[in-house]
């Protein structure tokens, strides 16, 4: 595991020399928005030390995130599951109509997402095209995938836990989409994250919380979540910001080892602390 820091600074001559003057790698680029600076540095870069005791007198944009080793992944009892990228909008988009159809009404909160239940199949704009995915995600839905023919198969021959599947369905016609599904987990967590050290969100409306998604740290559990429920479950919690909530999806050993073995594309799994 190791932290990467995204920086970003526009207009900001003074951080520019101090890169320069330290010799800091970074790209730049002048252009009619500004001149622009960006770096992406890992912890263990030597130049870490002195940008880390001297970044806060220049006003950049600067993010963290934690990159995983094949063999972190491999290793870990528990993964948090992710995509590397997403794929249109349920719908109807507009003015979140999908909510309205998608989900039970007078349940949940419609300002911050906190409590929905889903009674309908999403439904897409157009079929999935990409032959390079096994593993899928609608853009505003973070907590929910759908998983090619293919890889259902994979999952099943597998005898992976805590799934059942239903299509979504094409919003134009409301036939069912041919060759993907989507991997409904039925499980929740019985353990409790961890979230002293995460920023919590209370919505105004209902007056429910959620959890900001840990950037720099692993995400964890307050006890073991052990080995004998399902290979797949949610947690309890719910994560998300603004108008997005969603439950963590997190899959056992046994299903990441069958994605590695099957070379699943499309997939991003985050080590869990339990």
């Amino acid at each position: 595991m190791q932290r990467f820091h995204r920086i970003f600074a526009n207009g900001n001559d003074a951080f520019k020399r101090f890169l320069d003057q330290n010799r800091i790698g970074h790209k730049y680029e002048e252009s009619i928005v500004g001149n622009t600076v960006f770096l992406l540095i890992p912890e263990s870069d030597e130049s870490w030390p002195i940008l880390a005791a001297n970044i806060e007198q220049f006003d950049v944009f600067h993010t963290v995130e934690l990159r995983f080793t094949k063999g972190d992944v491999r290793n870990a009892s528990w993964c948090q599951l992710g995509v590397t990228s997403h794929f249109g909008y349920p719908q109807p988009e507009d003015d979140f109509g999908y909510q309205e159809i998608t989900y039970a009404p007078g349940v949940g909160c419609r300002k911050c997402g906190i409590g929905l239940v889903q009674i309908a199949p999403f439904r897409f704009r157009k079929p999935p095209t990409t032959t390079r995915s096994q593993l899928l995600q609608l853009n505003w839905v973070f907590g929910e995938f759908f998983v090619s023919a293919e890889a259902r198969t994979h999952i099943e021959t597998a005898g992976i836990t805590g799934i059942h599947y239903e299509s979504p369905v094409l919003h134009r016609t409301d036939e069912p989409i041919s060759g993907w599904f989507q991997m409904k987990t039925v499980e929740t967590a019985v353990t409790k994250v961890d979230a002293s050290r995460l920023t919590v969100e209370t919505c105004a409306e209902c007056s429910q919380s959620k959890l900001n998604h840990p950037q720099s740290e692993m995400l964890r559990f307050r006890s073991s979540i052990g080995h004998s429920g399902p290979d797949v479950f949610r947690t309890r919690e719910w994560f998300g910001s603004g108008g997005s909530a969603h439950n963590a999806v997190l899959v056992s050993q046994r299903f990441v080892t069958m994605m590695l073995e099957m070379k699943w594309r499309g997939v991003h799994l985050a080590p869990v602390a339990c």
